[in-house]
């Protein structure tokens, strides 16, 4: 078993700290400003994740392409998670002499690279399904707006 790090408050007390060592880079808290094509979906996405950082201290305006990524894997994700409700995982396609033969639905597999993608992001910015266990999300009431379905699959609250 692995030697536990030692803290950088421990570090210090100790007289071994040494800042290219154990120091962190301080960057101001900000939300980096919303790329202007981003669809509804990835805006909703952008909304919630963003403030909930904002509200943690753990970002920056230097997180802007990875925030971006993240938002958008995440409407990729969505939409494929439609497409294999919508026709299932397995669907029948025609083969050059007309026959029927039935085959893994493309958007599965699609939807399995996004999710990785996502949960990489998402760990990248500290927002591992572990660090949200406290979490409970109220039950919404009606048609659920872009923002509150992005908040109720990441497992987080829509911040307002």
């Amino acid at each position: 078993m692995a030697r536990p790090r030692k803290t950088t408050k421990h570090h210090k007390a100790t007289g071994n700290f040494r800042p290219s060592r154990h120091g962190t880079i301080a960057l101001p808290v900000e939300i980096p400003p919303m790329p202007p094509d981003l669809s509804p979906m990835a805006q909703a996405t952008w909304n919630v994740v963003s403030e909930h950082l904002r509200r943690s201290g753990l970002i920056a305006r230097i997180d802007l392409h990875a925030l971006r990524l993240l938002a958008e894997s995440f409407e990729l994700y969505l939409a494929m998670h439609d497409d294999v409700m919508l026709n299932g995982g397995v669907i029948t396609e025609e083969t050059l002499d007309g026959r029927e033969k039935r085959v893994r639905n493309p958007a599965t597999l699609v939807r399995a690279q996004a999710w990785k993608e996502v949960v990489q992001l998402l760990k990248l910015f500290g927002m591992a399904p572990a660090a949200r266990t406290g979490l409970r999300i109220g039950e919404t009431g009606g048609e659920e707006s872009d923002e509150q379905k992005a908040a109720r699959i990441l497992g987080l609250s829509v911040v307002g």
